[in-house]
């Protein structure tokens, strides 16, 4: 069955009967199971005669034992043999199913609901709830009965899954390769582009970077990716690549060579001669002058005209000789080996760097035509190229030898260079006075004492720090040290008080349902109680901020017991005089038989909740529907309530009414109006800032899913101007959104919070925002929770905080038993990543009924924990806006292990300038019936 569909049941649960809660208190038991005492009227009568005895002797209340105890004619009236699990067919025969809720149904036992934990499995009524599970949803592959039908894992495929591979939870993964599971093994497929697998080892996938171009070439690059970067040349002896890639030496009349990297003539061609010993122009004279022309012979080496013989009687020999420049004087020319010689003169020198013309050409220190001067020229390298230095070249510079050309040593800096040339980097270097390891500089306290300035190589100059450095603007993490580095410890964390939670009920039967409102001193709370009979509304109270509380009193007004009054809701603006409580009530509108459906009743008070109006009033006359799911608020003019109504064709519709006074309100207004009368709107979530109020609800409208839809009023509810907005931007109606949530600001940051099924399968928490009191809305909504993998998040809670931002708390299945996770934004955004708010290792214990509020940057998340056995209260905090919560959680019932307490309800308000949570809660250390219980963190 797909997520859209279970939905669309969820929807018609409330029609079609109450689910199996112990403690309904609008549910009886019909025919099949248990019913909506809507549709069926508790029985009031079980039809015994009355017996006549003879002389009677009153022996007390009637009690269950065949007789006339008080001498009222009838014998064990009140007592339903049929459906009484105490006395079921029989007096005392007392119902006791196995990890079960006893019933009794036609004078036979069964029961009503499986204990917490346990499920019946063989649907056999008499063994009671034998199998032993707690469903945490869909199946999911984690060696765990998830679902609770008797199998663990079914429909996971561990043969062929690449998640699941062999075993649950058995990723096959490997490094820049495909991965797939044969036969319950992981084999890695083919490497993905860039790169290669050259060591053929699957433990570290496709290791090396690289992609094939084709075969290898001389480019200093590995072509084909064989590991190896030119192989196959050697550029020692390869003519074509001499000394370096691409280098090809020259063989002009000659055969070329390699040797030792550089170019060579090997052998000149025949008539050739390779003169000037330069291989760049190979053999470069032949017979005849340098261009091959014959004619005279000339003094060079070379058989100039032809005639076999070199240098055989050739011009100018005999003639004066030698320039008289310089440091020379004329001599007489000689022919020796192939040059022209100058004898008997001052013949000009080798120039030498000197300052003089050495080589009597005219000038001084200028190097021979294509040679350098001796200790001068590329050859001679001067300087190192250790660290960031580069080698010069000795120079001729007015008549010395210089260094000239290279990079010399520098002061060293921190850059990731050996400046100095030393060999060393960033060596023996000083922090800049400027650089401070702590942007408030306060390097010296706290955990920030162990900061350190460190020089980061070519990121410049950074900081270490230690393990526990958190630099806080505020003590927001209460872990023994001091975060923010101010001289103080743990300022500003919060504990419990009173030093053990205290009762606020006076009822030895069943009080739930409890509700939390007020602010500074005053503080009160409603629930529901059944020491009348059926349920009536209680309200309770404390004037010194949780102190100590006054004795609860009933606010309903009609005969107590006579009619359930359910879902009570109480608004305290500003914890002053006027107070104003709502709730579902199933009195008739005459007689002395339930209506079947609930009417909305209220009552008000003007001193505090001191006293209360003599008789509460309708709320919603003429609305003969089901009325429930109410929510309430203050607004500046008033009061504004929303609740749905469900109607005999099925339907469901959000309406709204407004007050002045908290006794007199307005006909009630439909909200949404798209769906048409038979669809379904439900789950409305309302809040008010000053006279704006915001209003959300899931709707059916638009197909198999339901949707998000939003409206937005101005003047306190009194006017709903535009049409509904859908919030959820998926395509309309095809996958489940529900459990809306919704917070704003004064100014006109609004953000509603919800669960969606969209993608995998699996609820994720979506949220949608708007910067203008709702006039217009992101085109795309976002997701929050940042499980990779599909497992349901569920239940958010939407918070502003100061300064246009907000926090989401919500319940987490991602680690198999639920969780709970909160994240706030920054700059407007979610982060990438959530956080765990439940302390400890995740998948321990389950967290049940998550509630959360906050007061400013103080967020409460509250939640009932099954990690000691039975169910407690536990609670943590964030003090910076739901970013950063506690190290260690906290227990708020002072209760012995064994007993349950649930259903928490969190009131975040300030006290002066400090906040504080209030929180209350159902327990049953006193039984089965619950009580109400209070505690606070501030």
């Amino acid at each position: 069955m797909n997520r859209q569909l279970l939905a669309s049941l969820a929807l018609l649960l409330p029609v079609l009967g109450c689910a199996p809660e112990p403690y309904c208190l609008n549910c009886a038991t019909g025919d099949g199971g248990l019913v909506n005492v809507r549709d069926v009227a508790p029985i009031r009568d079980n039809g015994i005669v009355p017996v006549d005895t003879g002389v009677c002797l009153p022996s007390g209340m009637e009690v269950c034992d065949r007789r006339d105890n008080d001498c009222d004619g009838m014998t064990d009236e009140g007592f339903d043999l049929t459906a009484d699990p105490r006395n079921c067919g029989a007096c005392g025969n007392a119902c006791a199913p196995a990890h079960a809720i006893p019933a009794c149904a036609m004078s036979v036992c069964g029961y009503r609901q499986c204990d917490v934990g346990f499920v019946d499995l063989d649907r056999m009524p008499g063994n009671g709830c034998e199998y032993e599970c707690s469903t945490t949803g869909a199946e999911v592959c984690d060696g765990i009965d998830n679902d609770c039908d008797g199998m663990t894992d079914e429909g996971f495929d561990l043969t062929n899954s690449a998640i699941n591979c062999g075993r649950c939870g058995n990723a096959c993964v490997f490094d820049r390769a495909e991965a797939a599971c044969v036969a319950s093994v992981c084999r890695m497929g083919a490497c993905r582009p860039g790169a290669v697998d050259r060591d053929r080892n699957p433990a570290n996938g496709c290791e090396y970077e690289c992609t094939a171009s084709g075969p290898e070439v001389c480019d200093g690059r590995d072509n084909d990716c064989d590991g190896t970067t030119d192989n196959g040349f050697t550029l020692m002896t390869d003519v074509a690549n001499c000394g370096a890639c691409g280098r090809v030496c020259p063989a002009v009349n000659a055969t070329a060579a390699c040797m030792a990297g550089t170019c060579r003539v090997a052998s000149c061609a025949r008539g050739f001669v390779d003169r000037n010993g330069d291989p760049t122009d190979g053999c470069e004279l032949s017979c005849g002058d340098a261009t091959g022309t014959r004619g005279p012979e000339v003094c060079d080496g070379r058989d100039n005209d032809c005639n076999g013989l070199t240098d055989d009687m050739p011009a100018m020999v005999g003639t004066a000789c030698g320039p008289s420049m310089g440091v020379c004087r004329p001599g007489t020319y000689v022919c020796e080996r192939g040059a022209l010689r100058c004898v008997g003169g001052s013949a000009p020198g080798s120039e030498i760097c000197n300052n003089l013309d050495d080589d009597c050409n005219g000038v001084v220190d200028d190097a021979p035509a294509g040679g350098v001067i001796p200790g001068t020229g590329p050859l001679a390298v001067c300087g190192n190229n250790v660290g960031a230095c580069t080698f010069g070249r000795f120079a001729c510079v007015r008549g010395a030898i210089v260094c000239s050309g290279g990079t010399g040593a520098a002061t060293e800096v921190c850059d990731g260079q050996d400046n100095d040339c030393d060999g060393l980097i960033d060596e023996g270097l000083a922090a800049p006075a400027s650089l401070r390891c702590n942007r408030r500089g306060t390097e010296g306290r706290g955990v920030c004492a162990a900061a350190r300035p460190v020089c980061n190589g070519t990121a410049g100059w950074g900081c270490t720090y230690p393990a526990t450095y958190r630099d806080l603007d505020a003590e927001a993490y209460c872990d023994g040290l001091d975060n923010n580095c101010d001289a103080r410890v743990d300022e500003g964390c919060q504990g419990l008080a009173p030093p053990t939670d205290v009762r606020l009920d006076s009822s030895a039967l069943n009080s739930i349902q409890p509700y939390l409102a007020g602010a500074g001193n005053n503080i009160g709370v409603v629930f529901i109680d059944r020491r009348s009979g059926e349920s009536d509304v209680y309200f309770a109270r404390s004037t010194d901020g949780g102190g100590s509380w006054l004795r609860d009193v009933r606010l309903d007004t009609n005969v107590a017991g006579s009619f359930a009054s359910v879902q009570p809701r109480l608004a305290w603006p500003n914890g002053g005089a006027g107070l104003v409580s709502l709730w579902g009530d199933f009195r008739p509108p005459s007689g002395s038989s339930p209506t079947g459906y609930r009417q909305l009743f209220g009552n008000v008070s003007s001193s505090s909740g001191g006293t209360w109006g003599g008789a509460d009033f309708r709320v919603n006359p003429g609305q003969n529907n089901d009325s429930f799911n109410i929510e309430l608020v203050p607004t500046t003019r008033g009061y504004l309530a929303a609740w749905e109504v469900l109607f005999s064709n099925r339907g469901r519709h959000i309406f709204a009414s407004t007050s002045t006074n908290g006794t007199t309100w307005s006909t009630p207004l439909q909200i949404d109006t798209g769906g048409g009368f038979t669809s379904v709107a439900s789950t409305p979530d309302l809040v008010a800032v000053g006279n704006r109020a915001y209003l959300v609800w899931r709707d059916n409208r638009s197909g198999e899913g339901t949707d998000i839809y939003f409206r937005a009023s101005a003047d306190g509810g009194q006017t709903w101007p535009g049409p509904e907005v859908r919030l959820d931007t998926d395509a309309a109606g095809t996958h489940a959104s529900e459990e809306p949530s919704i917070a704003a600001d004064a100014a006109g940051n609004v953000l509603v919070a919800w669960q969606d099924v969209r993608l995998n399968d699996a609820y994720d928490i979506h949220t949608n925002r708007s910067t203008d009191f709702g006039a217009t809305w992101r085109t795309t909504d976002a997701r929050v929770d940042a499980d990779p993998y599909p497992h349901d998040s569920i239940r958010p809670t939407a918070m502003s905080l100061p300064g246009g931002e907000f926090s989401v708390v919500w319940q987490e299945f991602r680690w198999g038993l639920p969780n709970v996770y909160a994240s706030r934004t920054t700059g407007g955004v979610f982060p990438t990543r959530d956080v765990q708010v439940m302390a400890g290792l995740p998948g321990q214990s389950r967290a049940i009924n998550v509630v959360a509020a906050n007061a400013g940057l103080a967020v409460y998340a509250v939640w009932a924990d099954d990690r000691n056995g039975s169910l407690d209260i536990y609670a943590n905090y964030s003090l910076d806006g739901g970013g950063l919560f506690q190290p260690t959680d906290v227990r708020l019932d002072s209760a012995q292990p064994g007993v349950d307490s649930a259903t928490p309800s969190v009131l975040a308000t300030t006290n002066g300038a400090n906040p504080v949570a209030h929180v209350v809660w159902v327990d049953r250390r006193a039984g089965v019936n619950g009580d109400i219980y209070y505690r606070s963190i501030r």
